[in-house]
């Protein structure tokens, strides 16, 4: 097997050390036949968090905390890592649970076998699923599902789901679409800016289930507002004339 690493798993997390605790030991198992890496980017969690990412990296040799100078949102966070990147491919995914490490496998063959530069994990596309066993989390289920088909009609994108962060790209697409966004609405930007610039964005159902441990960071009432401005500018200004990429370096 080839030992240089093809792939970077990205996990962001805050208060998420009893997640990743189980979660990491599962990615490693399921990725034994992949040379892959694996960044936590901690946002200063008062857990743990982050030590015990580096007492797993003595046992596995493959992991790297890293360590964002601010706290400023998940999109914020993800290109602190996304930008460190060396490998060709990218995983990002959520560290509460809430997604399925043999889904994750599935991402990178995909993409792989695809030849597609970013692939989605949906859980609004044909054999998706969410699952919402409280009134808090079907909450969040209905403003997913009405949120995505609004987003999918106004914004022109060819896949169903563009909130989850689940999801494979190629180092060559990240590296041109020149993201910007803190929030949460970078999971949108990157979407957006890949479809309207011309690469090839694909999808696969997948399903998401409440998180193991904690307690969500997600407050829709705060997010939902910035997530709509943003989304609107990035309509207005290139939903109809298309985004121009960045020259591959």
């Amino acid at each position: 097997m080839d030992d240089n690493p093809h792939l970077t798993i990205i996990l962001p997390t805050y208060n998420e050390a009893e997640n990743i605790a189980e979660l990491i030991p599962r990615i490693q198992v399921r990725f034994s036949g992949v040379p892959f890496l694996l960044f936590v980017v901690d946002d200063a969690s008062p857990d743990g968090t982050a030590d015990i990412a580096r007492k797993l990296n003595e046992q596995y040799g493959n992991i790297e905390v890293l360590t964002p100078p601010m706290r400023r949102g998940l999109g914020a966070a993800l290109r602190y890592a996304y930008d460190r990147v060396s490998t060709a491919y990218i995983l990002s995914s959520d560290s509460d649970m809430s997604f399925s490490v043999n889904q994750m496998i599935e991402l990178y063959e995909t993409i792989q076998a695809r030849e597609h530069d970013i692939v989605l994990g949906s859980r609004w596309c044909p054999g998706g699923s969410y699952e919402a066993p409280k009134f808090r989390i079907k909450l969040k289920k209905l403003t997913s599902a009405v949120g995505n088909i609004v987003v999918r009609i106004l914004a022109g994108l060819p896949v169903r789901d563009v909130s989850a962060n689940f999801r494979v790209l190629r180092k060559d697409a990240w590296d041109r679409i020149d993201a910007v966004e803190n929030t949460n609405a970078m999971l949108f930007e990157m979407v957006f800016k890949c479809h309207h610039g011309g690469l090839k964005v694909s999808s696969i159902p997948i399903t998401f289930r409440d998180r193991r441990h904690g307690n969500s960071k997600l407050n829709l009432i705060s997010e939902i507002p910035k997530f709509l401005v943003r989304m609107f500018y990035y309509i207005l200004r290139y939903r109809f004339t298309g985004y121009r990429l960045k020259e591959r370096s």
